[in-house]
């Protein structure tokens, strides 16, 4: 029997929206079917047959419904490319499928929606005028970073002096703690380096420890916040029994050779040297930061031509989404960049209108070169 080839008409011509119904007949859908049951019959094992030669009758009474959903998603797939490559079309999102009628007698017709990128005309680059920014780091900089750098590196000295222990102090401590009596991994520890002031332990457990002198002991009370690691101590009171062994005052490291061996260097000249490298480097990102936005902005108001609107729709929905700190999970559609219908607007007008204007804008300077051969240096 004579299998028909798919139809495909363009029902749609609108900007940058097209439309085709595409129709596939039952004998062409049954084909495909038999041409993956086939494939499967390769395999297969069944009782009485060796493999590759179960009779193809029995392969379609056994798999054939099996097989049916996968033979119409690669159907509606191919045939998809197959208007899009036939018409030399460009789409902008995935194609918006939706089947209208399916029956394994009549065969299968479903209507495609397409949005197509736009055609961008050449521009004249050499009218284009740019200003390229540089900066050198200079030595003060260089200095203040390096002295960051030391800060971060503190090593700390024994207070022989008989004092008691004052924020941005070292206390070497030993600590037991437990809830209602009862111990938790986590909440023991032996010489411990604790600066004061630096917030590093829960509550108020470095306050109550400002005023201790080396070789006492306190009793610290304290309640875990709401956002612990361990669920099970979210909010709860807690007694730490805490030896303080001994005192120790940070000491920020000579800046010197010594110093940047401890760091991997040959010299303090070469930690500089570094230093200044990763300025320069990162001075320069933004000067290429920089030019770039200039050179977008300058296309932008020498460049006019419509945007998709489904570009833009997923565009707007990821400034929301960003902005809102929430995912819309109900459209997936969305999720996958295709054109929708749906209203997503979720703010003020003011706000859809602003939010949607950057998101046009994005989307006007994500699209595609002006032109793959040209290209420009500045």
């Amino acid at each position: 029997m004579k299998v028909l080839p798919m139809q495909i008409t363009q029902t749609k011509k609108e900007n940058l929206k097209q439309e085709f119904t595409v129709k596939l007949t039952a004998a062409e859908i049954d084909q495909k079917i038999n041409e993956k049951l086939q494939e499967i019959g390769k395999t297969v094992k069944m009782p009485g047959f060796r493999p590759g030669k179960v009779p193809l009758s029995l392969l379609k009474s056994k798999y054939g419904k099996a097989v049916m959903g996968e033979v119409l998603e690669s159907a509606v797939n191919d045939s998809t490319m197959k208007a899009i490559n036939e018409n030399s079309l460009r789409p902008a999102t995935r194609p918006k499928i939706e089947v209208k009628t399916f029956d394994e007698k009549t065969g299968l017709e479903y209507s495609m929606a397409i949005e197509l990128l736009p055609e961008i005309k050449m521009v004249d680059f050499s009218a284009l005028k740019l200003e390229k920014l540089t900066a050198k780091p200079d030595a003060a900089a260089v200095k203040t970073t390096l002295e960051r750098i030391a800060g971060s590196n503190k090593a700390s000295e024994k207070i022989e002096e008989k004092r008691a222990a004052k924020n941005g102090d070292i206390v070497v401590i030993d600590f037991n703690g437990t809830v209602n009596g009862e111990a938790f991994p986590g909440m023991q520890g032996n010489d411990f380096s604790l600066e004061l002031g630096s917030k590093s332990f829960i509550d108020t457990f470095e306050d109550q420890l400002v005023g201790a002198k080396a070789g006492d002991h306190k009793t610290v009370k304290v309640t875990f916040p709401d956002n612990y690691g361990q669920e099970q101590l979210r909010n709860v009171a807690a007694v730490f029994e805490v030896d303080v062994k001994e005192l120790r005052a940070p000491v920020a490291p000579k800046l010197d050779d010594e110093f940047a061996k401890t760091l991997g260097f040959d010299s303090l000249a070469k930690i500089e040297e570094a230093i200044e490298k990763q300025m320069q480097a990162e001075y320069d990102q933004i000067a290429r930061m920089n030019i770039k936005r200039n050179l977008l902005d300058a296309l932008d108001e020498k460049v006019d031509f419509e945007v998709p609107a489904g570009m833009v729709e997923a565009e707007f929905f990821g400034i929301w989404k960003q902005l809102k700190g929430h995912a819309h999970h109900d459209d997936p559609a969305h999720v996958h960049g295709a054109s929708c219908d749906h209203d997503h607007d979720h703010g003020t007008a003011d706000e859809n209108e602003e939010y949607r204007g950057i998101a046009s804008r994005r989307v006007h300077q994500r699209s595609p070169p002006l032109s793959r051969e040209r290209k420009t240096s500045v």
